[in-house]
């Protein structure tokens, strides 16, 4: 897939699109987008096939843009965070009659995870550096996407789609797990 992305890069420099010393970005760029997509496609497909397509929806919806502003551990391999990812996630949409079971359980799990990761601070990571006025722009929308999923969440539970909310629930219970995951690597790496 490199060399693939390597010479669309270089079509790209032929064409004038971009300058050559921007190369290694556009890449990069290209890279990581394929393995978005693959993932996002290999979510929907399997959702597609067991019949659960809205809730894979919800859950992309809802993940994704946590996950990205809030942080937490990363695999080292493009692969494995393919593989595991996709793993997670199928599980949880499998498993989602599961929790309903547990209703109250689960929004109190939820509540202390969304709590976690409100307050918990943006750092960075192997795979990204972020400066100061990057921090704090991350930590506010983090925070924004926080409060807009719990809105979203009692809007559904009013509404009675407690199978939606929990979905978005199980979301922000798994971003929380992967930060304190995370925290957990970090503290057993400096010891």
């Amino acid at each position: 897939m490199y060399s693939i992305n390597k010479y669309l890069t270089k079509k790209m420099i032929d064409y004038h699109i971009i300058k050559p010393e921007d190369i290694e970005i556009y890449t990069y760029g290209l890279t990581n987008g394929i393995i978005i997509i693959a993932n996002i496609s290999t979510t929907l497909l399997f959702a597609y096939f067991i019949r659960k397509m809205d809730i894979a929806i919800i859950m992309l919806l809802s993940f994704i843009p946590l996950r990205s502003f809030s942080g937490g551990i990363h695999c080292k391999s493009k692969t494995v965070c393919y593989m595991i990812s996709n793993i997670i996630i199928i599980i949880l949409i499998m498993v989602q009659n599961y929790f309903l079971k547990f209703p109250l359980f689960l929004l109190s799990i939820t509540l202390i995870s969304g709590i976690y990761i409100f307050f918990n601070k943006i750092s960075n990571s192997d795979n990204r550096f972020l400066d100061n006025q990057e921090i704090l722009y991350y930590s506010k929308v983090k925070k924004n996407i926080l409060i807009i999923l719990f809105f979203i969440i009692a809007v559904l539970l009013l509404l009675h789609k407690s199978n939606y909310a929990m979905v978005i629930m199980c979301s922000i219970i798994l971003v929380a797990f992967l930060l304190i995951v995370d925290e957990i690597k970090k503290f057993f790496s400096f010891s």
